[in-house]
């Protein structure tokens, strides 16, 4: 599946503001105004009619929404690259823009964890960058201006990119610990967090990037997966095991029932220990 890459049109997609061009985004936001100003009303006839925890959650949906959406016209209303990824457009708001790589991821990640909350979705990726990366971590301080990719190619024994690999992946695990924060923040109408109901899993294509190795990859994977998974754990496994393993075990831990997954002579069955 093609990534989405622009945040607008993913909010756009999951909330009905439609456009694929600066002149239609402007037509449909003025005949809509909002999308909470279009269901304002049912928001308060809900709201008279729940209980105090489910009403705190509306309003939290609501205040969340409006956030976003306030966001994305402040980014959109000087670019078209906004509405559309393939338009022209000038700082700031270029999807291709280096420096708004870490306001569009945030604004990608608050997507995603309204979507999962709102439950218009119960499954959603987000991918940081591409594989060949070129992002320059010009944010960071000191400043890394090297390629990711190039830096990733880098010797064992090149002790500045060593630091500067640390540094990136050090800014990408705080990353992930917004989007968990969004999560947890979040409530189910029991009182429990919406983590709590979710497995997240973070991971990397390779093991070792400057030999492409596919051996000893490390995953982190947050959340109970409704009670399934125990937190607060360090797992390792020896031998050469085959990451289908723990997509089984993913499956199987949000109580999908198979032995295989993918390729079938890479996989060998769930892990021991992980449920």
């Amino acid at each position: 599946m093609p990534p989405e890459d622009n945040p607008a049109q993913a909010f756009a997609r999951l909330f009905g503001v439609s456009g694929t061009s600066p002149e239609a985004f402007t037509r449909a936001r003025a005949r809509r105004k909002s999308v909470l100003d279009a269901v304002n009303q049912q928001f308060q006839s809900v709201s008279t009619r729940v209980g105090a925890r489910d009403r705190a959650r509306l309003d939290e949906h609501a205040t969340a929404l409006r956030d976003i959406e306030t966001r994305l016209d402040a980014q959109a209303s000087p670019s078209p690259a906004c509405i559309s990824p393939s338009a022209p457009a000038a700082v700031p708001g270029h999807l291709s823009d280096n420096d708004n790589f870490p306001a569009i991821g945030r604004l990608q990640m608050d997507i995603l964890a309204l979507a999962l909350t709102c439950d218009l979705t119960r499954v959603a990726s987000l991918q940081w960058s591409r594989s060949v990366s070129l992002t320059r971590f010009t944010w960071l301080t000191p400043a890394i201006n090297d390629p990711h990719h190039d830096l990733s190619h880098r010797g064992d024994d090149d002790a500045p990119a060593q630091d500067k690999l640390l540094r990136i992946n050090t800014w990408y695990a705080s990353q992930l610990a917004y989007l968990l924060g969004k999560l947890a923040a979040a409530q189910e109408s029991d009182g429990s967090r919406f983590l709590d109901s979710t497995l997240v899993l973070w991971s990397n294509e390779l093991g070792k990037g400057n030999i492409h190795s596919r051996a000893l990859a490390p995953y982190v994977l947050a959340g109970k997966a409704g009670g399934a998974l125990t937190t607060g754990r360090f797992l390792t496994y020896a031998g050469d095991l085959p990451h289908n393993n723990l997509l089984v075990s993913v499956l199987q831990a949000m109580g999908i029932s198979v032995a295989k997954f993918g390729k079938e002579d890479w996989c060998t069955g769930a892990l021991t220990g992980f449920i």
